[in-house]
C-alpha cells in the first residue's frame, strides 16, 4: 500500500476527524500542515483548484473530503470499521453533522449562544437516527 499522507491544519475540526480515524484504525501517516486560510498555492496546486482542508494523499490519488476520506480508510482497512454495523446509517448521519451541524456551529461561533435553536437540530439527529434503528435515547442526559 502506498503511502498515507494527510494534508490539514492543526485547528480544523474537520481534519481531527480524519486524524483521529487513522488513529482508531491504527493506520500510519505522515503529517504535512497547510494554511488554515487562502493563499493555499500549494494546496491549490495538490489538489486542481480545491482548497478545504483536510487532504488524504494515496500515492497519486487525492481525496478531498471527509466522507469520501472515511470510505477510502474503511477500504484500505475494514476492521476495526467505522460504520456501526450500517453503513447507510452512518452516511446519513456524516451529511446531516457536516451540513446542518456545521451552520449551527458557524452560527454559534460568529453570532453567539441565542442565534440558533439548537433543540430544532438535535431533533433532525434523532429523527436520522431512529429512521435507521439506532437509538437516540441518552437517558438523563437529555439530549441538547
Amino acid at each position: 500500500m502506498a503511502e498515507l499522507i494527510l494534508h490539514h491544519s492543526l485547528a480544523s475540526p474537520f481534519a481531527e476527524k480524519v486524524r483521529l480515524m487513522l488513529g482508531f484504525k491504527g493506520l500510519a501517516w505522515r503529517s504535512v500542515l497547510v494554511p488554515e486560510m487562502m493563499p493555499m498555492p500549494d494546496v491549490l496546486a495538490l489538489t486542481g483548484g480545491y482548497g478545504r482542508t483536510p487532504i488524504l494523499q494515496i500515492g497519486a490519488d487525492i481525496y478531498c473530503d471527509t466522507a469520501l476520506i472515511t470510505t477510502e480508510l474503511e477500504t484500505i482497512k475494514p476492521k476495526p470499521s467505522l460504520f456501526a454495523g450500517n453503513a447507510l446509517a452512518h452516511h446519513a448521519i456524516v451529511y446531516w453533522a457536516e451540513t446542518a451541524l456545521r451552520d449551527v456551529a458557524a452560527s454559534l461561533a460568529y453570532q453567539g449562544p441565542g442565534s440558533v435553536d439548537l433543540h430544532k437540530h438535535f431533533d433532525q439527529y434523532v429523527y436520522i437516527a431512529e429512521f435507521y434503528g439506532i437509538s437516540a435515547d441518552y437517558g438523563a442526559a437529555g439530549g441538547c
